[in-house]
């Protein structure tokens, strides 16, 4: 009997397994450009991002004024003033099973995502990025 159970089981699964619909990619977040890659780094606390610190420079250090709210502007300028082509730019929010850390060299949590020509990628891992393929992700600024 626990032979028959078993085996019924395992034709079942091969069944549904087989029939099942391929799961649609996430619209606008998957690239089918071979010539551009996503990539994917997490931002750090206390304003020590690249593109915090040169946002600092530029605004004589006052970091109560960063424009918080609109940081994907501040990423996308300072990545375009180094001469990166951006696609696409996103944030994926902090992960609550994700441990935080309150150091100022510690990840704040969220992750950036940024679509960007494959040419570029090896350039971008000077800034912490690494080559990835986001899935989940929430475009900044809508739920």
């Amino acid at each position: 009997m626990k032979k028959r159970t078993a085996l019924f089981l395992a034709g079942s699964l091969l069944i549904g397994c087989h029939h099942a619909k391929p799961i649609p990619k996430p619209a606008g977040i998957v690239s089918d450009d071979p010539n551009k890659v996503w990539m994917a780094a997490s931002p750090v606390q206390c304003l020590g991002n690249p593109w915090e610190k040169d946002w600092l420079k530029a605004h004589h250090n006052k970091g109560s004024l960063y424009p918080m709210h609109d940081e994907t502007k501040v990423m996308k300028d300072f990545f375009t003033k180094n001469g990166f082509m951006i696609y696409d730019l996103r944030l994926r929010p902090y992960m609550h099973d994700k441990q935080l850390c309150r150091a100022c060299n510690c990840s704040r949590g969220d992750l950036l995502l940024i679509l960007v020509p494959k040419d570029d990628a090896s350039l971008l891992t000077h800034y912490g990025f690494q080559s990835t393929v986001p899935l989940g992700v929430s475009t900044p600024g809508k739920k």
